[in-house]
This record gives structure tokens, sequence and C-alpha cells, in this order.
């Protein structure tokens, strides 16, 4: 790896304004690992202010600016920002400053797809990334959907998102006979919930809760990305989206088929195993690993976790916690990183 030793590598990164998103974590831990684990440098793209005088003083003089002095041989942005002025601007500015360095993107999301089909932000996307000299993307079917829609330069793939945590991994009750599941995050967005009304408990966990859930449901109230895992007691965490219950429906739902949700790292970084659609993405490393419960339908869970023995969940929770050692380490994207440096020198 003497190439990736050469030169600066800087992180920009610009934060998610919902500061109480799990995106905004994502991008914090990745910044704090890649700074811990590669010895990149961090450069905020603090662009928040959207008045088009205020960017454009930003990047044409800020940025540029920075470039100019640092010359990093390797710039790694954190895609999105919500403007593809900025981001464009910034490869433009980039190439022509450091026309030898590598410019690569870790995509958290794609715009175009995220909350429904949009084509003509997607092509936009799709022209971007072509422009850079690589990419990072979640796992090999979001890899293979970009390529699918025209990106033609390296990827690697991430495979599960690091989660930074100081708290001590979660023990929940080995009880087989007691248990309850965790599901967190944007609780105004999961529109499933409503109707999930099953036997086992559900605990919830997040912003903008419903006025009334089913009576298996209890509201647990919000916790921020840092303090949450230590709140977690729950035999299981719950990934699901869209607003069914039978299958992840509409734009929401068919994204969990390319993208890796926050909440999951979330929930293996505190060693609880994961219930997860069976067509999701990340479906296939909750196999894999043995971590947890794949379900076609929501109203399938009672009769799955009666059939799991004390043996079969043990296992499944020591599986979790060897995953949640290594993301608490920041293990996926500092090898993801590698493999993408590798592909490009």
């Amino acid at each position: 790896m003497r190439g990736f030793q050469m030169g600066k590598q800087f992180i920009v990164t610009s934060i998610d304004r919902d500061k109480k998103s799990g995106g905004s974590k994502a991008k914090k831990d990745i910044v704090h690992f890649l700074k811990k684990n590669l010895n990149f440098e961090n450069y905020n793209l603090s662009v928040e202010n959207s008045n088009k005088l205020y960017i454009h003083w930003f990047m044409n003089v800020n940025f540029r600016h920075f470039v100019k002095q640092q010359k990093p041989s390797l710039l790694l942005f954190q895609y999105p920002n919500l403007s593809f002025y900025v981001m464009n601007k910034m490869v433009t500015i980039y190439r022509h400053y450091c026309p030898h360095g590598k410019i690569v993107f870790l995509v958290h999301d794609i715009m175009g797809i995220q909350f429904q089909y949009l084509p003509d932000i997607l092509s936009q996307e799709i022209e971007l990334f072509n422009r850079t000299d690589g990419l990072i993307v979640h796992n090999e079917k979001m890899n293979n959907y970009l390529t699918s829609k025209g990106v033609r330069v390296p990827m690697s793939n991430l495979g599960l998102f690091d989660y930074d945590s100081n708290t001590p991994l979660s023990t929940p009750s080995d009880s087989i006979s007691d248990v309850s599941i965790c599901f967190t995050g944007n609780l105004g967005k999961s529109e499933f919930l409503r109707d999930l009304n099953i036997n086992t408990p559900i605990h919830l966990y997040g912003t903008n809760p419903a006025s009334s859930y089913p009576n298996n449901m209890v509201y647990k109230g919000y916790y921020s990305a840092d303090k949450i895992g230590d709140k977690l007691t729950e035999q299981y965490g719950l990934v699901w989206d869209g607003n069914d219950i039978h299958t992840c429906a509409g734009s929401l739902g068919k994204y969990l088929k390319l993208n890796d949700p926050h909440k999951a790292s979330l929930y293996l970084s505190s060693g609880i195993p994961i219930i997860i659609w069976s067509e999701a993405a990340l479906a296939d490393i909750v196999l894999h690993y043995n971590a947890g419960i794949v379900v076609d339908d929501l109203t399938q869970i009672d009769e799955r976790l009666r059939k799991i023995s004390y043996e079969q969940y043990k296992q499944m929770r020591n599986n979790a916690k060897e995953l949640g050692k290594q993301i608490r380490q920041g293990f996926y994207v500092t090898h993801s990183v590698k493999e993408l440096i590798k592909k490009i020198q």
C-alpha cells in the first residue's frame, strides 16, 4: 500500500442539518475512523447557508484556497450534499489544482431513488459519479444497480456502516420466553408500525412518534445516537421500512433492497441480533453471519421467534457481538477505502 501512504489525504464532510438523523452520526463516525485508522485529515464543507452568493463565495474562495494550499493526493467526499453545484464545483476545483490526485465519493444515499424515483436527479448523480475516480457504495446490490444505470468508475463495497460507541455491549436477557424487539429512527416515516399488531412486545425509540400505536408497542422516547446504545436491552432489533407489514413497499421500502440502514449498525454495535426483510440488501449479511433472522412478512415474527431455541439465540447474539466489535473499530470503512485505493492507483 505504498501509494496509499503518499501525500495528504482529506475527507470532506457536509454534516446533515438534521442533527437527530442517523446520517449525521454516520458521517461523523466515518471521519473519526478514517482519522484514527488511516491518518486522514478532515475538511468541513460548511455551506449550510442557502444563499446562492454565499455558496458561490464559499466554493470559489474558501474551498479553492483549501485545495490550492493543501493539494491533497486523495480527496474523499461524503456524498451527498444537497447542491449539485457545490459537488460539481468541488470536483472541478480539485481537478484543476490536483491533476494527478484522486477524488472519490463515499455514497451515503442515492437521492434519485431514496424517497421516490426522480429520473432527472438520478441522471445528474450518475454523471457526477462518473467525474470521480471511484465510489464506495453500501453493498454489492447497490454496486450492481449503479453499474446498470451507467456508472463506469471503480467501486468498492462498504458492507456495513461502522458505529463509534463507548457504551458497553448490550446484555439482553437470555430468556426466549420473554422476548422483545426494539425499533429506532424517524418513527414518522415508519407507517407500517400502525398496523403491526403482533404478540411480541416492540419498544420504539426515536423522533416523530404517532399519537397512538397497537397495544404491543411502547414508545420509549428519543435518545441521541451517542446515548441510545445504553438504552437498548431488547433481544432483537427490527429493520423494516415503508407503509406495509406484509412487504417493504413504496419507495422507502424498495430502497432497502439497495441500502444499508444505519439502525442495523446501531443494533449490531450493541450486540443485538437483527430481524430484517428477506429482500433487503443486508439480509445477505444477516444470514451469512447468522446474526439474526429474515422474514418475508412481519406477521411471521411471532411464529419465527417461538421456534428459536435458547442455544440458537445465544449463537446469534454471540455472532452479533462479534460483528459489533468490528463495527466499533471502523473495520468496514477502513477496509473499503483500502480496497478502492488499490483499484484506482
